[in-house]
């Protein structure tokens, strides 16, 4: 044996690495290396020298064999079917065998069959027609003496509705005049107030300063133009007690809605703005009722409460 590379002819065996030691059942060659150039390379050997391997090669190719003609084995087959004519009926049964079946259960099936056909054949056909015609009789009969016991409605006791669906005059309830000249003189009044606040434009609440004195505390609103018309009430239930004031019109705010002060006499000021008005509520820490004295200012609305 000859290197193919350099030709020298000192050869020898080398071993199998990783997955060449699976391979060589897939591919049968053997690996060689040259101890002159140190270069590798396999050479084809016949993997049937031996019969140990000759006789597993005849036993793979059997279990293949086997394996393949499986489904075409005598003892999976399926039974046959067995087709039986009967003259009286004229038609075909087909019934099929089985290992299990006792060779008297088919004669005594067809002759159920023969004895059932044989039945259905002594039936007179004119016999069945009358039968019907006389049902058919009979129910006739007694629609009509329901139709009959249905009584006549008198021309008296219809009541004549007029086409447009209107109730007639007696019937129809008077409204009471009070109710109606109360609901539009409300209906008007919010109509006024939404177009007065829809036409003002937008107001602007700039935000808040609180000035604390011993007895007293003064609440700046400052607003775009200097307002003093607005409406205040108090609230006691539930305590502790508040003081509100709503100025009317439409509002624009963008900063804080909870200012917190150091007061003795009020704990919080909460804003907020609505579809028509723009409240102001005191959160107090006393429970007595105070009551607030407002002053108009160039910068917006001056609140007073003193103890």
């Amino acid at each position: 044996m000859i290197c193919r590379i350099c030709g020298s002819d000192k050869i020898t065996r080398s071993h199998r690495r990783g997955m060449e030691k699976i391979f060589k059942y897939v591919y049968p060659r053997t690996p060689y290396r040259c101890k002159e150039c140190w270069s590798r390379f396999w050479i084809f050997e016949n993997p049937f020298k031996t019969n140990l391997s000759k006789a597993i090669a005849g036993l793979a190719a059997c279990i293949l064999i086997l394996l393949i003609s499986w489904p075409f084995l005598a003892f999976n087959k399926k039974e046959p079917v067995q087709v039986e004519k009967k003259e009286s009926s004229g038609s075909l049964f087909l019934t099929r065998g089985s290992g299990n079946q006792k060779p008297g259960t088919i004669q005594n099936d067809t002759q159920e069959q023969e004895d059932s056909i044989a039945g259905y054949e002594e039936t007179d056909p004119e016999q069945t027609i009358d039968q019907t015609i006389d049902q058919t009789t009979e129910q006739l009969a007694e629609h009509e003496d329901k139709t009959e016991s249905v009584p006549e409605i008198s021309a008296q006791e219809t009541e004549t509705i007029p086409e447009t669906g209107t109730i007639p005059a007696e019937d129809e309830i008077q409204p009471d005049s009070s109710v109606s000249s109360i609901d539009t003189k409300q209906l008007e009044n919010k109509t006024n107030r939404e177009i007065e606040t829809k036409s003002q434009p937008l107001l602007q609440f700039r935000g808040l300063e609180i000035s604390e004195a011993d007895d007293s505390v003064n609440i700046l609103l400052k607003t775009d133009k200097p307002k003093e018309k607005h409406k205040h009430f108090f609230i006691s239930n539930p305590l502790p007690p508040r003081i509100v004031i709503d100025l009317p019109g439409k509002w624009k705010h963008l900063g804080n809605s909870v200012f917190k002060t150091k007061s003795h006499i009020i704990s919080r000021v909460r804003v907020g703005k609505h579809s028509d008005f723009f409240r102001i509520v005191l959160d107090m820490k006393t429970d007595k009722r105070l009551f607030p004295s407002f002053k108009e200012s160039p910068q917006g609305l001056i609140i007073s409460i003193k103890e």
